[in-house]
Formats: C-alpha cells, structure tokens, sequence
C-alpha cells in the first residue's frame, strides 16, 4: 500500500505532558454539603408551616435523604485522608 503524500505523520513530542489526574468525589464533598443543608433548611422550613409537599420540597427533602448515601464512599475516603496525614 502507497502512502498519501497529502498525508504524512504527525510529530510527536518529545516529552508528551503528564495526563491529567482523576477528581476524587472527596473534592466535590463542600458543594454536596451546602446542597444537603440548604436542602434539610427547606425541609425544616416546609414541615414546620404545614406546607403541602410539592415539587421543590420532595427533591429538597430526596437530596436529604439521597446524598449522604451517595457521598458514603468519598467521606470515608476523606476521613482516611485526613487520618495519615496528622500521623505523617
């Protein structure tokens, strides 16, 4: 087979740059923790004036429920982060 001669083969660097790293969810746990409270603050707001649970206040009132099952994993992982390093 004939190669192209429009074609040719890209040069490569000589030290191609690092990949970059994976986020761990650990990251993210600020943002989910204002999300869960902000949400638990409606909730509470909501039930103590007899609201009548309408869209808003049910995906409050999951985020409540849902997120600490969903950040189990990433705050664990965070506590035996934090835990090595105060032993370092």
């Amino acid at each position: 087979m004939t190669p192209s001669p429009y074609r040719t083969a890209a040069d490569l660097p000589a030290d191609p740059a690092p990949l970059a790293t994976p986020t761990d969810d650990a990251e993210l746990l600020p943002v989910f923790l204002i999300v869960w409270l902000s949400s638990l603050v409606r909730v509470g707001f909501g039930l103590a004036h007899g609201e009548v649970f309408g869209t808003e206040l049910t995906l409050a009132a999951m985020a409540v429920i849902a997120l600490p099952f969903l950040l189990k994993d990433a705050l664990w992982a965070a506590l035996r982060r934090a835990g090595r390093s105060k032993n370092i």
